[in-house]
């Protein structure tokens, strides 16, 4: 997950941990804390840009982690 300066949240698509849906991927969130501290409501669609900068910025960061595998950066 990473987190905004303007408190936005998101968590990328993962496999699910829950033994009976193993095979199942779950799909991307993107939470706005200001409105929303529990994280219960994707708010993707109604700001698609954040969404798309977030996700690029984790893409990005996870690639630079992948590249140099001893964490240094």
């Amino acid at each position: 997950a990473v987190r905004s300066k303007d408190n936005f949240k998101y968590y990328k698509p993962y496999n699910s941990e829950n033994s009976v849906y193993i095979g199942m991927m779950i799909h991307s969130f993107l939470f706005d804390l200001n409105v929303d501290i529990d994280e219960s409501y994707d708010v993707k669609n109604l700001y698609p840009e954040k969404y798309r900068e977030l996700k690029e910025y984790l893409d990005e960061f996870n690639c630079s982690v992948n590249k140099n595998p001893r964490g240094w950066l």
